[in-house]
């Protein structure tokens, strides 16, 4: 017959041999990570970016004596390939001389950049798009087609330098 004791020992033999499972389980599942988690594979940059920018807009020997004037950028990027994003910014900038008045701009381009190392800190690109360039008044307005080089350096998580030619 069997006893007390023993069905005790059964029972508590299946259920150390329950969590043992359960544990050894848990830990295959940690061990083994699809190769698409791996670093070279995941992406330091967000597929959405909005940039802003401040300066200084000086101009050289087409004016007598140029002064610094303000200078403002809005920038709104999205990825939508893994290296490639299309943005846009605007820019608003003035230009003055003390023989005349400061004379203001507005900037718009529409680019198209492919990164070469999006999953790198330092990133060279590409860039390449149309634009318009205005005045204040909107009288003037001049067309253009751009492209440079540039470099994106990501200081933190979610802050990067980037410097364009």
């Amino acid at each position: 017959m069997i006893t007390n004791s023993t069905i005790k020992s059964l029972v508590l033999i299946i259920l150390i041999s329950i969590s043992v499972q359960g544990f050894s389980q848990e830990l295959t599942s940690i061990v083994e990570k699809p190769v698409s988690n791996s670093i070279s594979n995941s992406n330091l940059r967000t597929n959405s970016i909005v940039m802003l920018g401040v300066g200084t807009s000086l101009v050289n020997r087409d004016i007598i004596a140029p002064e610094m004037e303000n200078f403002i950028q809005v920038q709104f990027k999205h990825f939508i390939f893994n290296s490639i994003n299309v943005n846009g910014n605007l820019k608003k900038f003035d230009i003055k001389n003390y023989d005349f008045d400061t004379n203001g701009f507005l900037s718009g381009d529409l680019n198209i950049e492919w990164y070469m190392s999006k999953n790198r800190k330092l990133s060279p690109f590409i860039y390449l798009g149309p634009g318009i360039l205005t005045s204040y008044d909107f009288e003037d307005q001049n067309y253009k087609v751009q492209g440079g080089l540039g470099l994106d350096y990501l200081i933190a998580n979610k802050i990067a330098i980037v410097a364009s030619v």
